[in-house]
């Protein structure tokens, strides 16, 4: 079977669906005014009991059934809308014969053999043939011609043939096939006994999986029988779970809802994740693995995925090596720094030391670079625990209304300091249209589960940012939501980021580099610390600023409902403080 693209066949069909409202419209309007369902034939405008039927059909069918057989077979969901309609149109031509078929049932004719051509070669010629077969039954003086006569059905003849033949060779390349072998063995057809494709994934020096819709393995390429160290036909045709054993970044087993081969199908959307991937003789690969569904874009028929795999173990070594030399280094001068800064800040009390101006203003520079240098070293420390999954976090929780506006009073003296206002906000209009009853203003619950201590060091991070940043104007905090998410942002009125500079703000190690921040002290890891604290809750933090205009920092929290979280409260009341309380699933 063959059919052109389904944007020609909805094209028609929205015609033929016009068409056959009108004839059901009609119809329902005979049968109301001559009170009777059965409306006689021969009535001069072709409608009839059999016009109805067919005409009202097909307007239940576009309505009701369409879209749904449409997911199954586009070719087939078509063909019984055009079958209606021709249908309601030859009962109606039927109707109207006594009177000489109208001109504009002659036009539908032609326009119907023209549309067969959209379903393909095959179908064209069969309607050819039926209307060859009834113009020389008209002929023959077996059927009473048109409103045209003889010689003006044998036109019309050939001006539809005429028509379909320029059809045919118009859409020749433009055909699509309908076929067993598309819909049921895609993956078999066209990507494995594909020699382009093979070439192609062969070539590839990850390792590639190719899975049909049954989830079990079709194809692999020479990188992954390397990678799992296994012989193509012992894992060709089996599940995928039994061939790839996965499990998370802390080295738990991982369930069949976390599998990101399974989630991706399910969502029929694109999956990248780093894993451990258990190989022969349990040995523990670390792997980056993208997993893509493979989807018809027109009926949403999943045909099945392709399945990447790097190997990062190397560079994952490199980075734990890293990371350790960066954790031990910072451990063991964090006590000579605050050694030397405690003794600097005896040497600079006037009750401790007696000291001349001039050896003041040297020990009190080499005070504030040894208190930059204390930071720089419990930023690395943090950094380097948050990039290995060491940062200790205990979530609960927590309704954020209140902990923020707390928190937003305790910073108040850093704004105060320098001049500046500092406002709180609650939902999209300040009081998120709360309601008022007996004169209260009832604010909505924004409960998060979160680390309050580690949420702390964030907002702290991002507010203190905002007031450096700012010389004049005022800092806003603001917190609203709905029922999927909490969102919180920090906005200023100061510098602004640079466009070219905001996508790798989250970096670490990364400053913005101008006049208005040069002067400025930093480390250039607290906002890379911030994200990773944030996505330790599944949140997403990010950016949106205006050069010279003011930033606006936001953070995303997946929102707990009220029972949900009174219920983690409740438990968490009832457990000694060293247990940790985790969301029921």
């Amino acid at each position: 079977m063959q059919y052109v693209n389904e944007k020609w066949l909805r094209l028609f069909n929205y015609y033929y669906l016009a068409v056959v409202s009108i004839l059901g419209i009609m119809y329902a309007y005979f049968a109301i005014d001559q009170r009777t369902l059965l409306v006689p034939n021969k009535n001069i405008y072709g409608i009839s009991i059999a016009t109805g039927i067919f005409a009202i059909s097909g307007v239940l069918y576009n309505l009701l059934f369409l879209k749904l057989i449409r997911r199954v077979n586009i070719w087939l969901a078509y063909l019984i809308s055009f079958s209606l309609f021709a249908l309601a149109c030859n009962a109606a031509v039927e109707s109207s014969l006594a009177y000489k078929t109208s001109l504009i049932f002659l036009l539908q004719n032609i326009l119907v053999a023209y549309a067969a051509t959209t379903f393909g070669p095959a179908i064209a010629l069969m309607v050819l043939g039926i209307v060859g077969v009834v113009f020389a039954m008209t002929v023959s003086g077996t059927t009473d011609p048109t409103i045209l006569g003889v010689s003006g059905d044998g036109l019309s003849m050939i001006v539809r043939v005429t028509g379909v033949v320029a059809l045919l060779l118009w859409l020749k390349d433009k055909y699509l096939t309908l076929s067993p072998i598309r819909s049921d063995n895609y993956i078999e057809h066209f990507l494995v006994k594909n020699q382009a494709v093979k070439l192609l994934t062969d070539s590839i020096g990850d390792g590639v999986i190719i899975i049909d819709k049954n989830a079990n393995i079709k194809s692999v390429n020479p990188g992954i029988l390397k990678l799992l160290s296994q012989a193509e036909k012992d894992i060709i045709d089996l599940d995928h779970k039994s061939v790839l054993k996965f499990q998370s970044l802390d080295h738990k087993s991982m369930n069949s809802d976390d599998n990101p081969i399974t989630k991706a199908l399910a969502t029929q959307k694109s999956l990248s994740r780093e894993l451990i991937l258990i190989v022969q003789n349990d040995q523990e690969l670390f792997i980056d693995i993208t997993v893509s569904p493979i989807i018809n874009q027109q009926t949403l028929e999943q045909y099945g995925a392709i399945i990447t795999l790097r190997d990062v173990s190397k560079k994952k070594e490199e980075e734990t090596a890293r990371s350790e030399f960066i954790s031990t280094a910072s451990h063991e001068m964090r006590t000579p720094v605050a050694a030397i800064e405690g003794y600097l800040g005896l040497a600079l009390s006037d009750k401790v030391s007696t000291i001349d101006q001039r050896a003041r203003s040297y020990l009190q520079k080499a005070h504030t670079s040894t208190e930059h240098l204390g930071r720089l070293l419990e930023d690395l420390l943090l950094s380097a625990k948050a990039e290995d999954g060491r940062l200790i976090s205990h979530p609960q929780a927590v309704e954020m209304s209140q902990f923020i506006e707390q928190l937003v009073d305790t910073l108040r003296f850093t704004t105060d300091k320098k001049g500046l206002e500092v406002d709180f906000t609650i939902g999209a209009n300040a009081i998120d249209k709360t309601d008022t009853m007996n004169g209260k203003v009832i604010k909505p619950l924004y409960y998060a589960y979160i680390d309050p201590d580690r949420m702390r060091e964030v907002m702290t991070n991002l507010f203190e940012n905002a007031v450096k940043y700012t010389e004049a104007g005022k800092v806003t905090v603001g917190l609203t939501g709905n029922n999927d998410v909490v969102q919180i942002f920090v906005k200023d009125t100061g510098a602004g980021i640079p466009a070219a500079d905001v996508g790798h703000l989250f970096q670490k190690f990364y400053r913005v580099d101008n006049s208005a921040t040069r002067t400025i002290g930093g480390t250039g890891l607290g906002l890379f610390i911030c994200r990773k604290i944030v996505e330790l809750y599944k949140g997403r933090i990010w950016v949106e600023s205006e050069f010279g205009k003011g930033s606006t920092f936001f953070i995303n929290l997946p929102r707990l409902d009220n029972q949900k979280a009174n219920h983690l409260i409740s438990m968490s009341s009832n457990v000694p403080n060293t247990q940790k309380a985790t969301i029921p699933k």
